[in-house]
């Protein structure tokens, strides 16, 4: 089925805390500008359907690049915590970022970084333990503060620390722990 206004998430849906379902994802490539379109989440309330799919609510704005960012926010990754909060987890090129939607909130909270490097996206889950569990890959890419240049830590094959990195959460994934390699 056709997801709203053109999104695109690389990711599938996710169950709603009412049975319903949510989608993170963001507006498609722009060729002229070369970036990516705003970052957006839509529900519903039901998983009802009619003819041309399912039944979504006006998007909710993740993040908007040209208006609230100086870069793109790629990848988005959402998940329920057990309080309701929509943790949504995106890569950039100058971090891994997070924000949370609040239940009953249409608007998200500010972006705090959680990665310093270049990331690849993050992907999140709960143990059956209750813990939540993000993984990302680790691609030896960061961006210099004082140039904002992307610059490579190594040569590719030659860093023995590339590779996939964890993060757990004890709080439904509004903290997390120091990255596990």
């Amino acid at each position: 089925y056709s997801m709203p206004d053109g999104m695109f998430t690389p990711h599938g849906l996710i169950v709603n805390p009412d049975g319903g379902l949510t989608s993170v994802g963001y507006l498609k490539y722009d060729k002229e500008t070369k970036r990516w379109g705003t970052g957006v989440a839509v529900r519903t309330t039901t998983g009802e359907m009619d003819e041309n799919g399912f039944i979504w609510s006006e998007a909710i704005i993740i993040a908007d690049s040209d208006t609230q960012y100086s870069w793109d926010f790629q990848e988005p990754y959402g998940i329920y915590n057990d309080d309701g909060v929509l943790i949504v987890v995106m890569r950039s090129d100058k971090g891994l970022y997070q924000c949370e939607l609040q239940p009953g909130e249409t608007k998200f909270s500010a972006w705090h970084k959680i990665a310093f490097v270049q990331e690849s996206p993050a992907h999140m889950f709960r143990h059956s333990s209750g813990v939540m569990v993000m993984t990302y890959g680790y691609r030896g890419i960061y961006v210099d503060p004082l140039t904002g240049k992307t610059v490579s830590y190594t040569e590719r094959n030659k860093d023995p620390t590339l590779g996939i990195r964890v993060r757990l959460s004890y709080d439904g994934g509004l903290t997390w722990t120091q990255e596990i390699i």
